[in-house]
């Protein structure tokens, strides 16, 4: 694969296949890329498929070898043979690729945007941690644009992405538009499920 993982990186992320087994593709690929410093989120998913393809093709293989040493050991004719073997299906197990099938149908856009908005949020924990809060205005700006832009997006996309669970919280418009002016909230969110329930405010 074009992007080099170090053992210990391979490490991380098969611990984190493990710990986040039960979250959706997306979710599971975003947590673990925060756990991988060096790794985005896409890069993440992509090692994600290119092992499950590996697991599938070598269990396919073992199978494929299985039916051909039965075949082998069979004492019939060779015409029952072949027409056995031609007839017999092997079974794929395709388990391995169901965990990833979800990195194939995530928009390059959205995992750009999602790319770009953990190294906005980077950039605004190294302006904390260096007194330089007052930077952090735009960079605030640009990451709540994003996200509005990403739940506008789901919203219209056809299939499981627009029949995500409702988030338990909604957002404190006239809060944020305090902070960061210049973003009509309401307007964006106006058909959205968040302000369906109104469980907490961020």
């Amino acid at each position: 694969m074009a992007v080099e993982w170090s053992y210990r990186e391979l490490q991380m992320l098969n611990d984190g296949l493990h710990k986040y087994a039960s979250e959706p593709g997306i979710m599971k690929y975003i947590k673990i890329a925060a756990m991988l410093p060096e790794k985005t989120v896409r890069d993440v998913a992509m090692r994600c498929q290119w092992m499950a393809e590996k697991q599938s093709t070598r269990r396919r293989r073992t199978e494929e070898h299985n039916v051909g040493r039965k075949t082998k050991d069979r004492k019939d004719k060779m015409v029952e043979s072949s027409s056995w073997a031609n007839n017999r299906s092997v079974p794929t197990d395709t388990r391995g690729s169901s965990s990833v099938t979800a990195a194939s149908d995530i928009d390059r856009a959205m995992l750009n945007v999602l790319e770009e908005n953990a190294r906005l949020l980077n950039q605004i924990e190294a302006n904390i941690l260096t007194s330089q809060a007052q930077n952090n205005i735009d960079l605030f700006h640009r990451t709540r644009s994003n996200i509005n832009n990403l739940l506008q997006s789901m919203s219209q996309m056809p299939g499981i992405m627009s029949k995500m669970p409702r988030l338990p919280v909604s957002v404190d418009d006239k809060l944020a538009g305090y902070l960061l002016p210049g973003v009509n909230l309401a307007q964006v969110l106006s058909s959205s499920y968040l302000k369906e329930e109104p469980r907490g405010t961020w």
